[in-house]
């Protein structure tokens, strides 16, 4: 019987290809078996998944995603058929520690770029790569039509996750941006004149999730808080960066 069939495809790396915490003192196949036990699975017959490697080889032939799997997969594909009544075909690609060669024909040599408008005027990218192929450090300076921003990251060091926006009248400080759940003023004398501080703010992707299952009901195809062109933009930015090492 013809039926819709809604392709999701699942790239990136190990937060998508589902990899787990694994508690102190417990092993990493019992820590899989439990997850497999608490996932969340779609009724039989309703989503299927193809487990495909980073060269385009097959690792796993369609199988239904009622049988469990680690990751969001399962639980994603349940929520869409119950919610639409539209089965679900998951090709799973997602690899942890992979970096975007991996994901190209050695013989094609071709970057995968985006393009937006508002680029930056002009860039500075500097970058320690490791032997894996993985950027180990980076810095990163953008120059806008009005204003600088100052990006830099690293693997090697524990190096300080805030955020500062700087202007006319002040600063203000985000020392946990990845949560939230902190926000400082600063007057242009350096003294504290607004903050926002809770203890309700979740951690990991508890807002994400929620975004999106709001999204599915309400029959959207991208966040308006984060809408497709931001991942673009960083899309973008990440080529550049991988330039360097070419």
């Amino acid at each position: 019987v013809p039926a819709v069939v809604n392709i999701f495809l699942i790239t990136g790396q190990s937060n998508a290809s589902g990899t787990l915490d694994i508690p102190p003192g417990m092993r990493e196949l019992d820590c899989k078996l439990q997850e497999l036990k608490e996932v969340l699975r779609p009724d039989p017959g309703t989503a299927y998944c193809t487990d495909i490697n980073i060269v385009g080889h097959t690792e796993r032939s369609m199988y239904d995603l009622a049988e469990g799997r680690i990751g969001f997969s399962p639980a994603l594909a349940k929520t869409w058929y119950d919610l639409t009544g539209e089965k679900v075909m998951v090709l799973q690609t997602a690899v942890g520690g992979s970096p975007i060669e991996a994901w190209m024909k050695p013989e094609d040599d071709v970057r995968y770029t985006y393009l937006f408008p508002e680029e930056p005027l002009d860039e500075t990218i500097q970058v320690l790569w490791g032997e894996t192929g993985v950027d180990e450090s980076e810095h990163i300076a953008l120059r806008y039509p009005h204003m600088l921003a100052s990006l830099e990251g690293s693997l090697l060091y524990n190096c300080d996750e805030s955020w500062t926006i700087f202007g006319e009248k002040g600063r203000i400080v985000l020392p946990h941006p990845h949560y939230l759940n902190e926000a400082y003023r600063y007057d242009e004398n350096g003294q504290e004149a607004e903050r926002y501080d809770t203890p309700l703010t979740e951690d990991g992707f508890s807002y994400e999730i929620r975004e999106t299952i709001r999204c599915v009901q309400a029959g959207l195809y991208e966040s308006p808080v984060v809408p497709h062109r931001d991942t673009l933009r960083c899309a973008e930015l990440f080529d550049r960066i991988l330039q360097t090492r070419l």
